[in-house]
């Protein structure tokens, strides 16, 4: 074999190969195009997360109206009082009369869950007298998540302590039911003299909605449904989506969208966690919310105050156009 001709291929195979410092170039242009790419596919994740809340709403409301439909009203954010003396509740403050279901529960056979729903035994003392309740039956359903109930976005954990002392717990729920502008520290006012179409015990019909069922919040978004961000107490109220009261299910327009945890009117409630009873989302720049006509609409962070109180109130007189 000619020794000249051997000589040049090995130099061939040599001028072939990658050197270190070619190499290091393309792992820092491969690293400059996944920087890059990155948050175009966290974008498109979010989008379709965003999308599939959107579509819980929806499907929400859709169950909401036909519970109104069926029974001419919508149904109560908390089937019964809660042992409250106040007008509303006379001859309801105890036993069967504060039942503590929220209108999730009462939404459930309109949702394709009645089989859950039937599982319900009103027997036991419910929810927010004495621990009473907690038989068999109703702990399945208030451990139950069903889908509709959970945004894709939701970073708590999905079960959290019903009651410390018994060990038993509860499934946390992303949405919040709309009772109007009407917030903490008020107590009363806000379970039965609420703006909204949610209050304790009293269910309202479409007419009541005279400012207009497409500018009115019927359902929103909650964060942080456990109680906790980062594992630290916060102020926007834990979720329990079974249970109707004030602080959990019952959200209201006192606070601004996604309020800062810490801020704003609160009521220390649930376990001494500070509630501000707000809505809010972990998608960018917002929330969504399902108004009565059945739609869903992302209402900004930047949005008016006032404006946004008044797509929580019912019946105030002023019709809210753009938002």
């Amino acid at each position: 074999m000619d020794r000249s001709w051997a000589m040049r291929r090995m130099r061939a195979r040599r001028n072939s190969a990658f050197t270190l410092v070619e190499l290091l170039v393309v792992i820092a242009i491969i690293g400059v195009l996944v920087a890059l790419l990155l948050p175009a596919v966290q974008a498109a994740r979010e989008a379709a997360r965003r999308s599939q809340c959107s579509n819980n709403l929806k499907q929400m409301a859709l169950a909401m109206l036909n519970y109104e439909d069926t029974y001419k009203c919508l149904p109560p954010g908390r089937v019964g009082c809660d042992g409250d003396g106040s007008y509303q509740c006379s001859g309801y403050s105890s036993g069967a009369g504060t039942l503590g279901w929220s209108g999730f529960v009462s939404m459930l056979p309109f949702i394709e869950q009645a089989p859950l729903h039937n599982k319900i035994d009103y027997a036991p003392v419910p929810w927010g007298v004495t621990a009473g309740w907690d038989n068999a039956a109703n702990m399945e359903i208030v451990m139950a998540r069903p889908k509709f109930i959970i945004c894709p976005s939701e970073i708590a954990k999905p079960l959290i302590d019903n009651q410390p002392s018994s060990g038993k717990k509860a499934a946390i729920g992303n949405y919040g039911l709309c009772g109007g502008h009407l917030g903490p520290p008020n107590g009363s006012p806000i379970k039965h003299n609420n703006t909204g179409v949610f209050v304790y015990r009293t269910c309202f019909r479409l007419a009541d909605v005279t400012d207009g069922t497409s500018s009115q919040f019927l359902l929103g978004e909650t964060k942080a449904s456990d109680g906790y961000i980062n594992g630290v107490a916060n102020a926007t109220a834990p979720n329990m989506w079974t249970v109707g009261s004030r602080f959990m299910t019952l959200r209201t327009t006192a606070n601004p969208v996604n309020q800062k945890p810490g801020t704003g009117p609160q009521l220390d409630k649930t376990g001494n966690i500070p509630s501000n009873a707000a809505f809010g989302s972990l998608h960018p720049a917002g929330a969504q919310f399902a108004f009565v006509d059945g739609h869903v609409s992302m209402i900004m962070n930047q949005i008016n105050f006032v404006t946004y109180q008044r797509l929580s109130m019912r019946a105030d007189g002023e019709v809210v156009g753009e938002y």
